[in-house]
């Protein structure tokens, strides 16, 4: 079973949830925090290819960033590439998700705000486009 199979037949495991916390409003609600967990399987056997490629890149991690907010993501994972190539990868991997609200967004959902998140933090682990 090939591991794009192996993720599609179930290595991947996910629960999401909302924290609330703090006073209740007006109509008894409490602001809420989001998190997505999940467990990831197979990975390391999807990033092979990219890994056999992967050169060690000019730039250290902290050239890679362009202003503040903004990383070269394609740079930034040909150099994790690269200390996954010298350093291994787990055969299975965690990810946790946390969004916070704030004021402008009182309540979020680990499904509708955090799970998004992962999707995207597995997708350029595996080379995927992220938006």
């Amino acid at each position: 079973m090939s591991p794009a199979e192996r993720i599609r037949h179930g290595v991947v495991a996910c629960k999401t949830g909302t924290a609330e916390f703090g006073g209740a409003d007006e109509q008894g609600r409490r602001r809420t925090h989001a998190w997505f967990g999940m467990t990831v399987g197979g990975i390391d056997e999807l990033i092979q290819a990219d890994l056999q490629e992967a050169i060690e890149p000019v730039a250290t991690a902290s050239a890679l960033i362009t202003d503040e907010k903004t990383l070269d993501l394609q740079q930034e994972r040909q150099h994790w590439l690269a200390k996954v190539k010298t350093a291994g990868f787990p055969k299975i991997l965690v990810i946790l998700v946390l969004v916070e609200s704030d004021e402008e967004k009182l309540f979020t959902e680990g499904s509708a705000d955090a799970a998004p998140i992962a999707r995207q933090i597995v997708n350029w682990l595996v080379g995927r486009n992220t938006p």
